[in-house]
């Protein structure tokens, strides 16, 4: 689905970004921060680290990250209940050490209590919802499908 047919107003991902990469103590321990700027120099996508991969922490500061970006590329037109739709996907299945049913971390415990909230009311109009999880553009609900460009 091409950008004008979707009425998306998002810039593509570029190929190369520049960011900066910064690094603090937190409650938790340590925390390494990636911000990355586009062309214009704006500020396009976040990704943090904390602590070892699957734990607690690596999961919270992943849904951190994941959310900073979502709110910095998402459509601008979207609902509140579309955005939340959105939150909820991005973080919906991160993992952390150990598993409660099927809630796999705290990120996924509050995905699974947003879906509950929000049931199948799902009106998108084909606008940006989630980022896609191989190329970071935003992914676009066709359906029940979500595909990006």
């Amino acid at each position: 689905m091409g950008d004008e047919a979707a009425g998306d107003a998002r810039v593509p991902r570029p190929s190369v970004l520049h960011g900066t990469t910064l690094y603090g103590d937190t409650p938790m321990g340590p925390l390494r921060m990636t911000a990355n700027k586009d062309a214009a120099g704006q500020p396009f996508e976040v990704f943090l680290t904390a602590s070892k991969m699957g734990s607690e922490a690596a999961a919270v500061a992943e849904a951190l990250g994941r959310l900073v970006t979502f709110a910095l590329r998402v459509d601008p037109r979207a609902t509140p209940t579309e955005r939340l739709h959105g939150v909820a996907a991005q973080l919906r299945d991160i993992g952390g050490p150990r598993t409660t049913g099927e809630t796999r971390s705290l990120p996924d415990g509050l995905a699974r209590l947003l879906d509950e909230y929000l049931g199948d009311d799902v009106a998108t109009d084909g606008r940006a919802l989630d980022l896609c999880p191989d190329c970071g553009d935003a992914a676009y609900m066709s359906g029940s499908c979500s595909s990006c460009d």
